[in-house]
């Protein structure tokens, strides 16, 4: 449901070593610093047990944003036990203080339930206060709300709005659903604006925007046509685990093996992956592969 974050990323070495220092001086946030450290395995090996004991730390200090990641360590099991009602707890105190992304996280907590009942209302009110906090995830939240019509009436414009508001923090979910609602006819179909949503998404490491900005590279449709950029998108994709990447990056390997290249293990490899994830056009690319069936291979499209 979401990251852990709300923390400087260390560059170096020294900059652990400096929020070690400040920690051991009683410092909050180099504490919380630590803790996500350990938790993404940022210059320190990743250690989950080491990052739960850095936030209770923080958190003994009445850290707000340490409570919010602590509880999602919680809903996770993440080194500590599975304990939705720790996590509710902790993200209540963390929006008692006010901290903006606590909001969000306390309303995914009365919008599914946990360690609380379910309560749709109370969680979109929830996002409503985060709205007016300022925080992004709150007011993605309330886009999907507004865009399916899910505890609202659906209503296409109010998704824009609040969609826009969080885009404009930087948030690469938010880009990516403007991009989905400006692709479609029965909506708003404007290409220009859906592939610009789509690309700042992509420069965010969204993977669904990675692809479908990278198809848009390769074929030119919208964009100028780059097909080296457009095997990176895919790349950078794929390593999030994205079946389409994978499949795309493998015909794209495909196309080029007639360009003086030999790189069919690769493709192999590549599709393989892709079919192990159930892709439908990767099964069917592997069944042509090993009948050297290249007619249809070519026909194969992204």
């Amino acid at each position: 449901m979401k990251k852990y974050g709300n923390s400087e990323k260390p560059k170096d070495q020294a900059t652990i070593d400096s929020w070690r220092r400040l920690a051991g001086l009683n410092d909050a946030e180099a504490m919380n610093n630590l803790g996500v450290a350990f938790h993404f395995g940022d210059v320190v090996p990743m250690d989950q047990d080491q990052a739960v004991v850095w936030w209770w730390k923080a958190v003994a200090k009445g850290h707000a944003p340490a409570m919010d990641n602590l509880g999602w360590a919680h809903y996770g099991g993440e080194g500590v036990e599975e304990d939705c009602a720790m996590s509710f707890a902790l993200w209540r105190k963390a929006v008692a203080k006010g901290y903006p992304p606590a909001f969000f996280s306390l309303g995914v907590a009365y919008r599914h339930g946990l360690g609380t009942d379910v309560d749709p209302v109370l969680a979109i009110e929830t996002w409503e206060k985060g709205d007016q906090a300022d925080d992004p995830a709150s007011q993605f939240s309330l886009g999907q709300v507004y865009e399916k019509g899910d505890g609202k009436p659906q209503n296409i414009d109010l998704a824009i709005k609040y969609y826009t508001k969080a885009s404009l923090k930087g948030n690469a979910a938010a880009h990516h659903q403007l991009g989905v609602i400006f692709d479609r006819p029965s909506l708003i179909q404007d290409q220009p604006r859906a592939l610009y949503h789509w690309q700042n998404a992509a420069l965010l490491d969204h993977p669904r925007s990675m692809v479908i900005f990278g198809r848009a590279l390769y074929s030119g449709l919208g964009v100028p046509k780059n097909e080296a950029q457009a095997t990176y998108f895919w790349q950078r994709a794929a390593e999030y685990g994205d079946a389409d990447a994978k499949f795309n990056l493998g015909l794209a390997r495909y196309k080029r093996l007639n360009r003086a290249t030999n790189d069919g293990q690769a493709v192999e490899s590549l599709w393989r992956n892709a079919a192990n994830d159930g892709h439908p056009k990767a099964i069917l690319a592997l069944k042509y592969w090993e009948k050297g069936d290249h007619r249809r291979l070519q026909e194969l499209t992204f």
